[in-house]
């Protein structure tokens, strides 16, 4: 199949046959021509089957070169037009440029080659002109994409610069929350340490000891809480270590390390496992930090002969650990609220253990980067609450 481009059209009208016929055979070695012998017949032509050229005798009965032109402007704006006439006055030139937006004018008696070598030209302003408006449309295309792509670039820095802003809008509050909340444990220090330097006149050492202790509790905690936070956003970025596992070893350690102050308040800190679990990938440090902050906050918010319950379960969703007590409970307030920096809960801790409002940021944090969920469920206040954390399965249970 040839891939030759396709001859220009050109539609030629002249009301003197043998002229017409003679143009016409010279024309066709190059267009594909097509004829008609006066004006009207010619729009008709035209309107039916548009050429790329049209060149026309000015002077015909019914309607002339310069109104058959004009007229054609209506269907076809984009075709050459090329007038032939014997009387060029400078009335007829006007008239041809301004209305008919004829591109050539020749005087007869005009040689068939000459009007051949006319639409050569005229075809060659035309194939320019057309490349050109084929280019513009292409640099109108390109620069729509290209405006489209900086604006969605735009959007997406617009966007980080409201997260960066966001987050260290986040630190600073941290910093000044953290200020304060260390403001009242150093002040405690300070008295508890002046009563025991000045103990030849006191005799409730041991009261102050314990004032100071909490207070070195509370300040670590929050230290503590504050570092861990730097850490998971650390290993965010730059990626942590998991391993394929069970987490029974996790929820045995987390449980034997709280017995202690579960007995304290004579509060059952029980384990029920099922006897075998799906295998999870994780990283055992950060995952065995995020029960510690669950089962110490359900034995902070339940009252002394409580109960606290680790359990696990493999849901459709997958697997579900869930810390359950039979403590405060939470207001639905306090249940939209609770993974927030440095939130507080509407209940406080039962013998006025410290919190430092991290412990659940930082929970719901370690889950997302394990691509799990947390979820709280509590029917409110004094009925108890249950976290329940979901975990993607990996690898079923091999049954051992």
């Amino acid at each position: 199949m040839s891939n030759a481009p396709k001859p220009l059209s050109v539609l030629l009208v002249d009301d003197e046959p043998e002229i017409l016929a003679l143009t016409a055979e010279f024309l066709s070695e190059e267009f594909d021509v097509r004829t008609a012998e006066d004006g009207v017949s010619a729009l008709a032509e035209f309107e039916r089957n548009p050429a790329d050229i049209i060149i026309s005798d000015q002077r015909m009965p019914g309607m002339t070169g310069v109104e058959l032109l004009r007229e054609s402007l209506k269907i076809a704006p984009d075709a050459e037009r090329i007038i032939l006439t014997a009387h060029a006055e400078l009335q007829l030139v006007i008239d041809c440029i301004n209305e008919a937006h004829v591109s050539h004018i020749l005087t007869k008696p005009v040689k068939p080659e000459q009007i051949v070598l006319t639409a050569r030209k005229a075809s060659e302003s035309l194939r320019l002109r057309r490349e050109n408006r084929q280019l513009l449309r292409s640099l109108q295309k390109r620069n729509q994409d290209l405006r489209a792509a900086v604006e969605a670039r735009t959007e997406e820095l617009q966007q980080a610069n409201a997260a960066l802003r966001t987050l260290q809008e986040a630190r600073e509050q941290m910093v000044r929350i953290a200020v304060h909340d260390l403001k009242n444990p150093l002040s405690n220090l300070h008295l508890a340490l002046g009563v025991l330097v000045d103990s030849d006149q006191r005799d409730d050492r041991r009261e102050f000891g314990e004032l100071a202790q909490d207070s070195i509790n509370a300040m670590d905690t929050l230290v503590s809480d504050m570092l861990s936070i730097a850490e998971l956003e650390k290993g965010s970025r730059s990626g942590d270590h998991r391993v394929l596992m069970t987490p029974v070893d996790i929820l045995h350690a987390s449980v034997q390390a709280f017995q202690p102050a579960a007995r304290r308040k004579n509060i059952e800190l029980r384990l029920e496992l099922p006897e075998s679990l799906p295998l999870v990938n994780v990283n055992e440090t950060q995952m065995r930090e995020a029960f510690d902050n669950l089962i110490s906050n359900g034995i902070k918010y339940t009252p002394r002969g409580g109960q606290v319950i680790v359990r696990a379960c493999l849901s459709d969703d997958g697997l579900e650990l869930a810390v359950c007590d039979n403590g405060l409970g939470m207001t639905p307030e306090d249940i939209d609220n609770a993974f927030g920096e440095f939130q507080r809960l509407s209940a406080r801790p039962t013998e006025g253990e410290s919190s430092t409002g991290l412990g659940l940021f930082i929970v719901k944090r370690i889950v997302e980067m394990h691509d799990g969920r947390i979820t709280i469920h509590s029917d409110g206040r004094d009925k108890g609450t249950s976290f329940i954390v979901t975990l993607p399965v990996l690898q079923p249970t091999n049954g051992k």
